[in-house]
């Protein structure tokens, strides 16, 4: 990890010193920005899936979507629905 090293820590140490500080590893706490941005741009523009999830750092919309779901319990498209309602 690139900020371990910039630290002077180790993989292990930064992941312990980051998880004192905030309460959460650093991917959960990656992870949690990812999804708040999603939730975001799924309710305030018109992008696609696809597009947020690029925006968003993910790989692929599939990707994005399994995990958009595991965070919130429903899909993008449902999240979005929902909420423009």
């Amino acid at each position: 990890c690139d900020l371990a090293k910039a630290s002077g820590l180790t993989h292990a140490q930064f992941i312990n010193c980051f998880k004192l500080e905030l309460g959460t590893t650093p991917s959960q706490y990656v992870s949690e920005l990812r999804t708040n941005k999603a939730k975001k741009l799924l309710t305030e523009t018109n992008y696609k899936i696809k597009e947020i999830a690029a925006m968003c750092g993910y790989e692929n919309e599939y990707y994005f979507s399994n995990d958009f779901k595991k965070r919130t319990m429903l899909n993008p498209l449902k999240f979005r629905h929902m909420h423009l309602l």
